[in-house]
């Protein structure tokens, strides 16, 4: 299924699904403020979602200000969180699959041990959280090859942990990632004065 991130005025969205048949990916759940008022956030976009007449939801997760790779204990401890408030919320709304961003930022990390951090962060959050498909994305990953080894230390360390999957974002080719690739993110223009991001999802 195509899902279109939600970044157009609702009743826009209902129009585009009305004609299209889409599916709907939300940031709602990635910004600190709808997390911290959880429940209330969730009854307000269930509400939304049915004037959208949404047929199929995944839901973003949070990314900014949090860190998987983090040697902080704290800034972990508010990541998994977090991490978990956007799951809870879909759980509760029926989505289909969560994406989280890896957070790598090649200014602020280095790449020697990353791929062991962010598989342990992964993997014990896919111990606890089993019931849907959590879609890892990169987007300012310098190259794919540290992502790919998050993937197999996930699959060597956590065999029974929920599983993560890969998200690829334009510049890696299908050739080098395409067995680990669930989704795809394309930017769209066909839509006047908005950039509209949609997703396939296998």
């Amino acid at each position: 299924m195509i899902y279109i991130s939600h970044l157009l005025p609702d009743h826009e969205m209902n129009e585009i699904i009305e004609q299209t048949g889409v599916g709907i990916e939300s940031i709602e759940f990635s910004i600190a403020d709808n997390l911290d008022h959880l429940n209330d956030s969730i009854g307000s976009y269930r509400e939304r979602l049915k004037f959208m007449d949404c047929r199929g939801l995944t839901l973003h997760g949070p990314f900014m200000n949090i860190d998987p790779a983090a040697f902080d204990s704290e800034v972990r401890k508010i990541t998994m969180m977090r991490f978990h408030q956007t799951y809870t919320a879909g759980m509760e709304l029926g989505a289909k699959k969560i994406i989280y961003h890896t957070c790598m930022n090649p200014y602020v990390h280095y790449l020697q041990g990353w791929p062991e951090r962010v598989a342990e962060f992964f993997g014990e959050f896919l111990e606890k959280h089993k019931e849907l498909e959590v879609v890892m994305e990169n987007v300012f990953d310098p190259q794919i090859d540290p992502v790919l080894d998050v993937y197999k230390l996930l699959g060597e360390k956590y065999p029974n942990a929920g599983w993560a999957v890969l998200s690829t974002t334009a510049f890696c080719t299908v050739g080098t990632v395409g067995k680990f690739m669930s989704a795809t993110h394309i930017g769209i223009q066909s839509i006047p004065s908005f950039s509209v991001a949609a997703a396939k999802y296998s």
